[in-house]
């Protein structure tokens, strides 16, 4: 269950992060408390003479081994390579102050986070000296609003802006944050990175660019493209004994028959467990070219704007959703899941006990709770297994749905306070570096992982049979980078090396392994201005209300179908078009933007 406790986690983080970085967080009402340390005391330096300037402003100091200047680029200043570090950045005593989560505490060494092994292993190799404030995921809105108040940002600030009151721009624009792009010769591995994977990755770019002039955040990458996602899973043991493999459930076709043969065959009155009060929360059903989930539980999801035919469409608003709403119609009449669908766990760890007793062989849960599901199982041959995300044809190709891409949780801002930015950028950009990359991903040698006698990296009887009983994952955002909150280039694998880990990647692999063109995806790099989100905060408001009201009656079959024309008339009345005009501003001009560029 800690895996799983962790991944709620996770989505309460990345809703706030990346659905909420544009509105501040709700105050606790809690006394906001900070963690101060002293750095580990460091040789004193002779301090160097007064430094020229260089053209750009920046000393030149024999104390500060910066990567600018040693690298090859192309005709654009972009890097044509990583960049290994030859060496500390700094040979100074200074000290950066480093504003950061922890959600474990008593995992923190009695010497302060200063004492942990990775982090001192970091400022051995960097030379950098942190003084970390580490503060808990609860306090860190109310502290972050206190600091501001007082205008003392500390000089680097792991996700200030899932907390800050207004955008990244406007935080730039008062002077809090610097502009990492004035400082790019310092970020080589970083910008090499985006360089690397912006073609492949298309919210990259539009991700990290808050315009083709300003960067203020040093956001975390996996080296592998992600798989944030809950995938489709079934019995894979009742699969093989009626003659079938994970490769056979293509369609939603495949998934009603073997629904039926669950039914006929093993006596569960309700084999398919998918839908919730969100209703597909997870968008397993993407294949419906719409937005399926469904506002509520606190989860905001409206309006999901997608692009059709160069045309912006609002979520729940077309023959799309339309089809959408009839097929869950299709499997309540077809008697294949539960009428009580809207009270069911949308994860097993909610709750629902059909996963464990043998009265559910169709779910979805997140990759790394199947084991689990497996150990509680009541039967001790159950088994699941991953299945692609299921298609209309075999031969349809999604719009919705792609690949989540290389970015992360993690979101690291540099203060204007800051005395020394472009230390504070070399520094950060360490973590993409090779070594950088490799150690904050696995911690130090001998803690989270070992060599095997083949030379592979493995984890330690210590990190999986903890003594304390904590959970690996726990331990690796103490004993390596906390990949929920700081920056750096994660190498995935590091992220399961627990116990029944090994088959997330494959897993990940199956459920995706369908033709996506995203052609239908909103771009990322899409940005409302003043008047348009004032446009929107009118309607929104009301369509939201109505929309999840009146779907959820369409779903139940409390209201028909029928009336479907009617519940769009009534969109209509309440203001979709003018909302939707906000919208289609604001890409029209996000596709000048891009026309426009280099």
């Amino acid at each position: 269950m800690k895996r799983i406790f962790t991944l709620l986690l996770v989505i309460g983080i990345l809703l706030a992060m990346f659905s909420g970085c544009n509105s501040s967080e709700a105050k606790t009402g809690e006394t906001a408390t900070a963690q101060t340390e002293q750095t580990p005391e460091v040789q004193d330096r002779t301090p160097s003479p007064e430094p020229e300037k260089t053209p750009e402003g920046i000393p030149e100091d024999p104390n500060y081994n910066y990567p600018k200047g040693k690298y090859e680029t192309d005709a654009d200043g972009w890097p044509l390579n990583s960049y290994s570090y030859d060496g500390p950045i700094s040979l100074t005593d200074e000290v950066f102050t480093y504003w950061t989560v922890c959600y474990t505490p008593e995992y923190i060494p009695e010497g302060g986070m200063g004492e942990v092994d990775f982090r001192k292993k970091e400022q051995e190799i960097t030379g950098v000296n942190l003084e970390y404030i580490v503060i808990s995921i609860i306090q860190r809105a109310e502290n972050f609003n206190m600091l501001l108040a007082a205008d003392d940002l500390p000089d680097i600030m792991n996700g200030a802006s899932a907390v800050y009151p207004g955008t990244k721009t406007e935080a730039y624009e008062s002077g809090y944050y610097a502009n990492i792009l004035d400082y790019r010769e310092y970020a080589p591995n970083y910008f090499y990175f985006i360089k690397s994977h912006k073609n492949s990755d298309k919210n990259l770019y539009d991700t990290i660019f808050l315009n083709e002039q300003l960067i203020t955040t040093f956001v975390s990458f996996e080296d592998e493209m992600g798989f944030n996602a809950v995938p489709l899973a079934v019995r894979g043991d009742w699969l093989e004994e009626f003659g079938y493999t994970a490769d056979d459930i293509k369609t939603i076709s495949d998934i009603e028959d073997f629904a039926h043969i669950l039914q006929t065959e093993k006596d569960i009155t309700y084999p398919f467990h998918v839908i919730s009060g969100n209703l597909d929360l997870n968008q397993v059903f993407a294949c419906f070219d719409t937005f399926t989930a469904l506002s509520g539980g606190g989860l905001p999801m409206y309006p999901a704007p997608s692009i059709i035919d160069g045309k912006v469409v609002f979520s729940y608003s077309n023959d799309n959703a339309k089809e959408w709403i009839s097929q869950i119609n299709a499997w309540l009449d077809d008697g294949i899941m539960t009428p009580d669908f809207l009270n069911m766990g949308v994860y097993p760890n909610t709750g629902d006990m059909t996963i464990y007793d043998g009265s559910c062989g169709i779910a979805n849960g997140p990759f790394d709770s199947l084991v689990e599901m497996e150990e509680r199982a009541s039967d001790p041959n159950a088994r699941w297994v991953v299945v692609r995300r299921p298609l209309l044809t075999e031969e349809q190709v999604l719009h919705l749905g792609s690949p989540n891409g290389y970015i992360t949780y993690g979101l690291t801002e540099i203060s204007t306070k800051c005395d020394n930015i472009p230390l504070a950028v070399s520094f950060c950009d360490w973590r993409y570096s090779p070594e950088g990359s490799f150690i904050q991903s696995y911690g130090v040698e001998g803690t989270l992982w070992e060599y095997d006698d083949n030379g592979k990296v493995v984890s330690t009887e210590w990190a999986i049979y903890n003594p304390d009983g904590a959970d690996f994952i726990f331990l690796q955002l103490i004993y390596a980078a906390n990949r929920f909150i700081e920056h750096g280039l994660k190498i995935t694998s590091s992220k399961y090396m627990f116990e029944g880990g090994e088959r997330i990647p494959a897993d990940a692999f199956m459920y995706r392994n369908v033709a996506c063109d995203g052609a239908y995806e909103w771009p990322a790099g899409v940005s409302l201005s003043e008047e348009e989100a004032e446009t929107f905060n009118r309607i929104g408001i009301d369509l939201d209300t109505y929309v999840s009201e009146n779907i959820l009656l369409f779903a139940t079959r409390e209201k028909p179908m029928s009336e479907w024309d009617e519940y769009i008339r009534t969109l209509e009345s309440i203001g979709i078009h003018e909302a939707q005009a906000a919208y289609q501003s604001a890409y029209d001009r996000y596709l000048e933007r891009v026309a426009a560029r280099s």
